[in-house]
């Protein structure tokens, strides 16, 4: 599966594609596209390692309000299997 990513800032651009560094931060303030770089990051690692994988925010409530939805509109974007167990979400 080949998917092309196309970002609005530089930095979204070389967070997504360090696939290598065993630890990468991406920070910035309020819109600054955390959770979208953060949404497809995660899923490409997930795809790209066939294991299972989880993501963590600072509270539940920024789970629900931003990563879980940013994680559901990539998968769609993208035409992938999704299942929402509660707080968990797997992408097969």
């Amino acid at each position: 599966m080949k998917i092309n990513i196309l970002t609005n800032q530089p930095a979204q651009g070389a967070f997504l594609k360090d696939l290598i560094s065993n630890w990468c931060l991406f920070s910035g303030g309020w819109g600054s596209g955390k959770s979208w770089a953060g949404a497809r990051k995660h899923l490409v690692l997930s795809l790209l390692n066939k294991f299972p994988s989880m993501v963590i925010a600072p509270t539940h409530g920024d789970l629900g309000r931003y990563l879980i939805p940013a994680l559901f509109q990539t998968a769609i974007e993208w035409n992938l299997p999704l299942q929402n167990r509660s707080e968990i979400v797997q992408v097969s």
